[in-house]
């Protein structure tokens, strides 16, 4: 019985000890990993209009394009070239819509719509993808809303990017705040 006891005990401390330092390894974050050179290093940029893969509002692909174009270009963090080859980097914007949730009640209802940003950052000789980013576009049933929602989603990706192209200056704004 005193062994049985004492076993216990040691499995049971085994166990506590074990638990504790899995605990302790899954809370620490690992160190950060390195952001592609491309992205640090490009001078160079073609922008991409890719939003006609999915069936949007009219003219809601041209203005995502325009309004990611003119935020990049007043950011004056890259050149905007007219030709992927004289590039960089490739910035692919994509405005998207998939179908949402699904509602039926008493026989009757549907699905919405879920609208959203993906950013692509592509090395143009390879085509391999650097970095990706998405975000949602809050949907509204008041115009004038909706636009303000698109624009401010619009600003968050360009954000993501500025934060991933510019580690100093993001870990700088965020020291301030």
């Amino acid at each position: 019985m005193q062994t049985f006891r004492l076993w216990t005990f040691s499995f049971a401390l085994a166990t506590g000890l074990a638990i504790g330092t899995l605990s302790e390894a899954a809370t620490t974050d690992p160190p950060a990993a390195p952001i592609p050179s491309q992205i640090l290093n490009g001078k160079k940029v073609f922008i991409s209009n890719a939003s006609g893969e999915s069936a949007v509002p009219a003219g809601t692909p041209e203005l995502a394009y325009n309004e990611f174009y003119a935020a990049i270009k007043s950011w004056a963090q890259y050149e905007i070239v007219s030709a992927p080859a004289d590039a960089d980097l490739v910035l692919e914007i994509r405005f998207l819509t998939q179908v949402g949730t699904t509602r039926i009640m008493g026989g009757s209802g549907g699905s919405g719509q879920d609208f959203f940003f993906r950013l692509v950052v592509l090395d143009p000789k390879t085509r391999a993808v650097l970095w990706a980013f998405t975000r949602g576009v809050q949907q509204s049933g008041n115009q004038a809303n909706g636009r303000k929602l698109f624009d401010q989603a619009m600003a968050a990706i360009v954000d993501d990017l500025k934060k991933v192209a510019t580690p100093a200056a993001a870990a700088a704004e965020a020291a301030q705040k």
